[in-house]
């Protein structure tokens, strides 16, 4: 998993298996330490009882992002696609840096290399 901050932006981003992962686990994480602590960690879950993300942070660095898991499913199930799945966040404040969409998206070229060929196949199959 790759996380991207900009301001104002969180940029999730997994390859395939990393999305199986997802979807099967529920979780993927994200862990940054040395060999005293954790300097900064990121966990992404799917949770099926809410309809927007949610960003919890703990201290030091720990943060918890929270997808909504029919959102997730129904994005999955389009892929191969270029475009994230984009939220905008409860959790914005007021300065101008504050945190105002969380996007999640699948590497394409991943997508096109384990799915495309399938994909191929079904249009082929439903136009023939």
């Amino acid at each position: 998993m790759k996380v991207q901050l900009q301001p104002g932006t969180m940029r999730l981003r997994v390859d395939e298996a990393e999305l199986a992962t997802l979807l099967d686990d529920g979780a993927l994480s994200l862990v940054l330490d040395n060999a005293d602590a954790v300097l900064w960690s990121c966990e992404v879950s799917l949770d099926a009882a809410i309809g927007e993300v949610a960003l919890e942070t703990r201290p030091p660095s720990r943060w918890r992002v929270r997808l909504p898991a029919q959102a997730v499913i129904g994005y999955a199930a389009t892929l191969p696609r270029r475009d994230a799945l984009e939220f905008v966040s409860a959790n914005t404040g007021s300065s101008a840096h504050a945190l105002r969409c969380i996007a999640f998206e699948v590497d394409v070229r991943d997508s096109m290399r384990v799915r495309g060929a399938a994909r191929r196949s079904e249009r082929q199959a439903a136009s023939g």
